[in-house]
């Protein structure tokens, strides 16, 4: 019985490495602030709420995504408390390049 929960484990994390990479999507990239951010979760958010709150901000925006996740990166952190210094935390979406300048128009960046 314990080698069920193995191979399920195991499928699960094979099973991404098996998508194609498609030329008609890319991953964008944003620097969350401390509550400058178009979407009404701040740093003190957690991740999930993040999350949630992207997911309905592009939606009710009429962004088209496939995923979204949360990622850090302490580069990126500056210890200062306005709204608009970076938290570290950075958001990716990832969607068809179709999109690029609807993100880009809400400060995502092309992923490097």
């Amino acid at each position: 019985m314990k080698i069920l929960p193995f191979f399920t484990l195991l499928i699960l994390l094979v099973s991404p490495s098996c998508e194609k990479e498609r030329a008609d999507v890319a991953w964008y990239q944003y620097a969350q602030t401390g509550c400058a951010d178009k979407w009404e979760a701040g740093q003190n958010h957690s991740d999930k709420e993040v999350i949630d709150a992207v997911k309905t901000y592009l939606t009710e925006h009429s962004i088209q995504f496939d995923r979204i996740m949360v990622a850090y990166d302490s580069s990126l952190f500056e210890s200062c408390k306005s709204c608009f210094c970076k938290t570290g935390r950075v958001i990716w979406v990832y969607t068809s390049i179709e999109e690029e300048a609807k993100l880009s128009a809400i400060g995502f960046k092309t992923a490097e």
